[in-house]
């Protein structure tokens, strides 16, 4: 596949040689730069492990993997991934969406619905998972901000109580 291959294209006025690739996804022309390198480590190749001792150019440019991994978030969200991070509380999907549903869809704490947005793909974040520190026990859902807020205090009810307190000193109505 000739389209696909590293080739190198001289410069007419003898500058250094520019390697370039065809992106499997775009069918644009790039220079090597543009692609992201595969890891090292261990390929599967007709059932036997192979060790891979150097890095190869991606098919996919840089652009076309961004955008396809934003579009694979999704459903990776409901999937494997998402079923992992629950675990770690002892929870399963369903009983997730039992806890969610039993909140109204709102977080336990402001009784709001999920507003922040998650930086690397742009999506709204689901309720985070609240538990006892020391326990491990689930207490509930919570929005980003009341999760971090009670995190941020030590989950310690006396502070939180003080800063209402304070807060509440300082209000001007």
């Amino acid at each position: 596949m000739q389209g696909h291959s590293t080739e190198s294209q001289p410069n007419f006025f003898g500058e250094p040689i520019v390697k370039t690739k065809v992106c499997t996804r775009c069918k644009e022309r790039k220079p090597l730069s543009e692609f992201y390198l595969t890891s090292l480590g261990t390929v599967r190749r007709a059932n036997r492990q192979h060790r891979v001792r150097k890095r190869y150019p991606k098919a996919a440019c840089k652009t076309c993997s961004k955008a396809m991994d934003r579009l694979k978030w999704p459903a990776k969200k409901n999937g494997f991934a998402f079923a992992r991070k629950l675990r770690k509380y002892g929870l399963t999907v369903e009983q997730y969406k039992a806890m969610l549903h039993a909140q109204g869809g709102t977080c336990a704490v402001c009784h709001k619905p999920e507003t922040s947005k998650d930086y690397r793909y742009g999506l709204t974040r689901d309720l985070a998972v609240d538990h006892c520190h020391r326990t491990g026990k689930v207490r509930g859902l919570c929005c980003f901000k009341c999760n971090r807020a009670m995190g941020l205090l030590g989950d310690d009810p006396d502070l939180i109580e003080a800063a209402v307190i304070y807060l509440r000193s300082h209000q001007t109505s």
